[in-house]
Formats: C-alpha cells, structure tokens, sequence
C-alpha cells in the first residue's frame, strides 16, 4: 500500500472521528432494518470518450425481487443509471421507463455509443445492448455467460458482439447455487417414486472420467443493429479475448478434470484449477479453427494479444505438474504454432490462490516480471523484455518494482516505484526526470472478471496521486491540471478525454455519493444513497494495539456505541478471525455481503464490539494458543482507563461468521471466559470437512468436480494441516473443535444454511457432541440458505435470536 493510499485512509478516519463529534441531536442506533434497507453502488463505467459515465445503483436490498440467485442477490436489485461528463448533473436512468431492477452494464462499444448490458429478472439472464445517447434497447436473446473469471463479451467493431452464450434459459452457476436443488431434486425424487433410476456417478483413478458433462455453450457473433447472430463455436467455452483489429478470436475451452496427484500437495502452486484448459484461435470471418498443442493445459487467468494481432502469448504447464514448472507459449496466428518464450536464467513470478502471471508485450516483445534463478539478485523480481539472445532488464536502475504498469508503448514503459513516476526506454534506461511524491492512484478494479481486472496494464490514463494533506490527482498529459480530492473520498475512474475524475465519498453513518470532479471546479455530486441514515451516527472507533507473537505491533479495533446509555455498561461481543490483519477499520460492505455478523447491527444494539488483530503464527497450529491470544487483547482494553467505563467487562461474548466461526469455537475450547458464543457456517471437524461435497455439486456433477477445493483449504490454506487426515490425524484432532467438544462449557448458538458449501453436517456435528454432554446449544438450520444470508426474513431472525442467546446468557437487557 502506497503513502497516497495510507493518507486516503487516514484521511477517512480523522473525517469519521469528526463526524462522531458533529452527530445530529436526534441521533437514534442503527438497527437490523437499516441494513436491510442498505442501497449500494456496483462498478462504474466511463466510454472511451470520456463523454459518458453509467453507475450501478442497487435497491435498498429489502426490495430485491428475489433472494435466491446465491451470491449475485446484488445485482438482481441493480439499475443503471447515466451522467453526462461534459455537463455533469444529478444522474439520470439509462433506460427512461425502464421495467428494471436487474440491469448490469458489461461493456461500452469502442467509440462509445453503445453499452452492452444483461437483464437479470425472472431467474433469466440476457444480453442486451443501448444506445447510450437515447436509451433505446435491443434486447438479443442470448443466454450470456457471467464475466465472474474470465470474459463473457466484447466488443469486435462499433456494432458486433462477440459473446458466450449457455443454452437458452440456463442461468450461470454463481446465479443458482442455491437455488438448483430445489429445481432439480423433485424431479429425481419423483423419478424414483416412479419405479425410476435418478442417480449421479463419479469415478476416479484408473476409470476414464465418468461424470455428465454440461450442455455445450457457443461462441456467437451478433449484429447489434438488426439482432442477427453467427455461431462461431460450440463447447465448454470459459473465456474469449478478441486480436487487435478484430480478425481472430482467442478462445479458452475447458477439457478433462484434474484429479490429484497422491504425491503431491493440494492447491498452492498446483493451482485452483479442476479441469485442464485448451486454447483454440478462430478466424472470426471464415470460421477457421486454429487449434494450438492439445496436450498443455493452460493458465485460465491469462491470455495477451500482441499489438498487431499476429501472435498471442499465453502461459501453460505439462499435466500432472505444478505451475511453477509452466512456460509462457507465443502462439502464431497464421499456424497455430505454440513457441515456448525464451527466458534464459529467469523464472517467472507466479500469484497463488488464485493463480496468475505477470506479462504484457512491447512492440513484438514480450515483457515479463521475473527473478534470477540465481545469483545475488535471486530475490528480485524485475520487469525483462525477451528479445534476442538475452533478456534485457528494464527496471534495474529501479529500487523497488510494482506488478503494475501504467503504460506500454513500442518503445517505452511507465510505472511508479518508490514515490516516483518513471518512464524507461526499451533498454531500461531513464527517459527524462522521474516525477517525484507520488504514488499510483488507487482505482479499484471494477472488472468483473478476475482475469482481465489481474491485466498489468493500466485501465485508464496515466493518472498519480499527489501525497498532499489534500491530495490531487495528477494526469500526465502535457499542461493537465492537478484535480482536488474532497477530503473523505476515493477515487473511482477517471475519463483522459474529458479531465473528469470520478470519486466516491462516504459519510460515517453510511450515507454515499458519487462525485464527479475536474481540476479548477467544485465537485459535483451525481447520485447519492442511504440518505435515510443521516440520523443514525457511527460507532465510537479506538485503536488498540498490542504486541505480537514475535515482536511486532498487532492493532485490534474497538467499536464503541455512539453515546454511552444510561444503566450497565454493555457487554463487549468479540467478533475474530484467525488469521485477520487489522491496519485500518473493517470495511462495511453493502448486502448481501454485508449481512453477516455486522458491526454496526451488533454496535446498534448496544453491544461493544472488539475486531482482535490475530495474524497467523508461523509454525505454530491453527488453534494454539488461540484464546490466550484474544485474551491478552481483551485484557489490554480492559486495562485501559479511558475505556473502564466503555463496556462491563465480566459480560464477554463471541460471534463469528465462517471461519471467523471456527475461531470463536475454538476459543471456548480453551477457556470459560465468555458467557455466550454465536457461529455461523463454521467449520467445526477438520477431518469431515476435508472429504465433503458441497451440495451444488452432489446435485449438478456437470458443473464441475471440485473435490480438491474442501481438501485444499484444509490442507494448505486457512485449515493448514499440511497432509490429508491419514496422515497427520492428531494435528486434525488437536485443531477441530467439534472433536473437542468436552473442553466446551459455553453456550453455544449454531446457524447454518443447508445449501452452504461449509456443509450443515459440520454446525450438527458440533451440535451433536453437545447435545451427547447435554449442554446448552441451540443449533438453527436455514433452508435455502447460502453461505452468506439471503432472505431479509433469515437476517432478522439471525440477529434476533443471536441478539437473544448473548442478552440472556449473559443477563443484559439493552
């Protein structure tokens, strides 16, 4: 994180602080209703002529039209909404009379005049495209996929598409989760009832793979302007990234599963991928299929087209290896031949969880951010063009490289490291003075798509932050002006073309605009929303730091209520999260993900609220000494004498959501301090959890085999048992609270969805070992609920009797 960015975030502090002060007189708490009533804005997108800026604007959740399209429920409230730049003014709709909400907006045409957009309603997707000037639909028929990895649609020309299409009707994956057992079930059921067969078969070792695979999608070319549509493939295709100059089309399919090696570690540098990946290029006009090397599978997370369309440069491994063994391929449009770059003596730098590459192209070079295999410089990564014998080193002279670029040219690259903004030649030499007190802007990155938001090149402009008390924006075009941030806000794009900086700014009780800025002038504000908590001020914020495991300083956070109430002092509720870094507040997310284990609904109803920093101990097991750990932090605020009053300290509880669940349950395994604890979705049995199935894929095989993914978070993420349960069963017995169950003496309050992926089985194991003691636990089970909570009628029982649980057992009346 960049100085700009660190003064970003204290600048929001210090504004929140003065807000606490300056709280309107008739304040009331913030309650469960209000963050049911949340608005929320989605990404931003500005034309490339800078003419038009279109805005995400959700609905207050509460009037969603449905809540079952898992974790896209956001989006199913989302309308668009339109500012011009050139004039900017309170935001308008895009569509006048639009029958929304569902509305998405996926990608402007290259000169800007149109906007491709999806419609969610009616549990169906579709694709559509507006002209932006008028607002006038076209609605084509298509299916889309969802850009949630990779790309789903692009534009060819000013009026082509080119787009993923799934049949007709069939919703993307992130859209049904928790919705396709109830479509799919009564139908097998009933099958059986019949005298029938419905059943699904998974295979694995020597047995070819047998599971069903999904209905083929298909590459199709549209004519926006009459709705006509070419089909230019069929498959399991995954992503699509179009040639400069519209000739080809790359095109990712998926290919056979991957089962794991015995011999080897989950995940890590083995990567997240199940299915192999191939590429095939196809020549948009005729339809010819250029296939490249079959038996590569490759990176899902990166393709790059050089400048001219001849050639695209992919990254892939051999089967059954892991990443780090992989090679970048420069693959020949005319042939399809695959050529593995040469990097004599460079390896290159891989991203894990998910997996990534860092590469772009000069000109006709690639360009690669490696380290030395060896040597005194083996630590360091740099940025090498591949031309010629030997790699050049372009950020030698630098003292520290960034992953990102700001701009490649034939001849030059720009970039900002240490505070300074560089622009090196083709050699790495320096070309004029480097700009100094800067650091990147700290645009957030909007794509959809995890892949094209990982691209290294810049989306917008060239654009810096100054490290000012006010920090600007400063363009690098000739003669721009710096433009003014307004204290407490963000900035969210900018548009070169026009000089129009587009901000976000958010109050502390939770109210938030869009801001459209330009150098010399007052901001103006576009679109607000939650004005309705104006009255409702924010929690009391304190900074709490301690010392870590080795040394270090660790900073917890404190949330107070606004004002202290007359009678008790309130119980202070500590929400963790192994393995949670703390260095600025906790961002308060719009539903639905937001909706868990929220602080401002638990500070609303009277409680303290303590965010423990608990960074993971290396070495040292998930578990161990876990409590001792949060209890120091507790006793460190406890000892504080400005805080003596703040909350009563013999009142603790705990509430944690998912792993943060795991966390509280461990705790009460290692001390009776706390008189009550909340989970949600927690995993509670490390051995169980390795092997479940999540109930998408007992249900719909097709849609993937993703065994490894339980097993891999238990072996090498945040489970980290290191090796699978036969082979280090005492580690998993010492760090699985439900197998420790005896040590419990805390009321215990278990919530869990039955269509989470953290399967029900692991709140009733836990209940179960409880129940076997008789000891109190009340476990509440949430049909048609995911991981996160959906229903506004589940969040209000939730709070309700979590709020319950922790007052009764902890006897305190708000």
């Amino acid at each position: 994180m960049g100085v700009a960015k660190h003064a970003l975030c204290g600048a929001a502090v210090a504004w929140a602080f003065a807000m606490n002060l300056a709280a309107p007189a008739a304040a009331r708490p913030f309650t469960v209703e209000d963050l049911l009533g949340l608005e929320g804005f989605g990404p931003v997108s500005v034309d490339p002529t800078g003419h038009w800026l279109v805005l995400e604007r959700r609905d207050p959740y509460v009037k969603t039209p449905a809540f079952d399209y898992s974790t896209r429920n956001d989006v199913a409230g989302s309308r668009l909404r339109l500012v011009d730049l050139n004039r900017p003014a309170q935001a308008r709709p895009l569509i006048p009379n639009s029958d929304g909400p569902g509305d998405i907006a996926i990608a402007f045409s290259p000169e800007g005049a149109r906007l491709a957009i999806y419609r969610l309603q009616k549990h169906r997707l579709e694709l559509g495209v507006v002209v932006v000037a008028t607002g006038e639909v076209r609605w084509l028929g298509v299916s889309p996929e969802e850009p949630y990895t990779n790309r789903a649609v692009q534009w060819r020309s000013p009026t082509e598409l080119v787009a993923i299409a799934r049949p007709d009707g069939d919703l993307p994956l992130f859209y049904r989760m928790s919705s396709q057992a109830a479509a799919l079930l009564p139908g097998r059921w009933a099958t059986t009832a019949a005298g029938g067969v419905a059943k699904t078969v998974l295979t694995s070792g020597e047995t070819p793979a047998l599971r069903p695979r999904p209905a083929p999608r298909s590459l199709v070319l549209i004519n926006v302007l009459n709705g006509q549509r070419r089909t230019l493939a069929e498959g399991e295709i995954t992503d699509l990234e179009i040639a400069p100059g519209g000739s080809h089309v790359a095109v990712l399919t998926a290919g056979a599963d991957i089962q794991p090696r015995a011999d080897a570690p989950l995940q890590g540098i083995w990567g997240l991928q199940t299915e192999r990946h191939n590429l095939t290029i196809l020549e948009i006009a005729t339809g010819k299929q250029i296939l490249v090397d079959r038996e590569a599978d490759l990176l899902d997370s990166f393709i790059s087209w050089r400048p001219d369309g001849r050639e695209v440069l992919v990254f892939a491994r051999n089967p059954d290896t892991p990443w780090t063994t992989g090679r970048f391929l420069r693959v020949a449009v005319a042939s399809g031949a695959a050529t593995p770059v040469r990097s004599p003596g460079l390896v290159p730098e891989i991203h894990i969880r998910p997996e990534g590459v860092y590469a772009a192209w000069m000109g006709i070079d690639p360009l690669l951010l490696a380290h030395p295999a060896e040597g005194p410089q083996a630590a360091r990564l740099d940025w090498y063009r591949l031309a010629g014998e030997k790699p050049i080193n372009l950020t030698k002279v630098l003292p520290a490289v960034p992953r990102q670029l700001d701009d490649i040219e034939s001849d030059s690259v720009r970039l900002i490291a240490d505070g300074r903004a560089w622009r090196l030649d083709a050699n790495g030499g320096v070309l004029g003075r480097p700009m100094s007190g800067v650091d990147p802007a700290p645009f957030p990155r909007l794509e959809r798509a995890r892949r094209t938001a990982q691209d290294v090149t810049a989306r917008e402009a060239i654009f810096w932050q100054g490290q000012a008390a006010h920090p600007q924006m400063i363009p690098t075009a000739a003669g721009a002006a710096p433009i003014d941030v307004p204290l407490g806000a963000a900035p969210l794009a900018y548009a070169p073309r026009s000089g129009a900086a587009i901000l976000d700014r958010r109050t502390a009780s939770g109210l938030e605009e869009i801001l459209v800025a330009r150098a010399g002038a007052a901001p103006v504000v576009v679109e607000t929303i939650n004005t309705r908590l104006a009255d409702t001020p924010p929690a009391r914020l304190v900074a709490i730091d301690t010392p870590g495991a080795r040394g270090e300083t660790v900073r917890s956070w404190l949330y107070l209520p606004p004002e202290p109430r007359s009678g008790a002092s309130p119980p202070l509720v500590v929400r963790p999260y192994l393995g949670e870094r703390n260095p600025v507040p906790y961002p308060e997310y719009p539903p639905p993900l937001g909706l868990t284990a929220n602080i401002r609904a638990l500070v609303g109803h009277g409680y303290a609220v303590l965010l423990p920093g608990l960074p993971r101990v290396p070495g040292a097991e998930p578990l161990e000494g876990l409590a001792a750990r949060v209890l120091a932090i507790v006793d460190a605020v406890g000892a504080r004498p400005d805080l003596a009053q703040a909350y009563d300290h013999q009142r603790l509880a705990l509430w944690g959501h998912s792993y943060g669940g795991y966390s509280a349950l461990g705790i009460i395994t290692q001390t009776d301090r706390f008189g009550a604890a909340v989970a949600s979705s927690p995993p509670t049995n490390l051995i169980s959890i390795w092997g479940d199935f999540q109930p998408g894929w007992r249900i719909a095989p097709e849609d993937g085999l993703w065994i490894v993914w339980p097993a891999g978070w238990t072996e090498t993420a945040q489970g980290d048992m290191g090796a699978p349960p036969w082979a280090v069963p005492e580690r998993y017995v010492r760090n699985s609270p439900a197998l420790l169950a005896d040590r419990i003496h805390t009321p215990v309050l278990l919530l869990h969805g039955d269509q989470d992926p953290i399967v029900l089985s692991q709140s009733e194991e836990m209940f179960s070992a409880l129940y076997r003691q008789n000891k109190p636990a009340e476990l509440v089970t949430y049909w048609g609920e995911e991981h996160g909570l959906s229903s506004p009628g589940t969040v209000r029982d939730v709070y309700a009797r979590g709020f319950a649980w922790i007052d009764g057992h902890l006897g305190w009346t708000p």
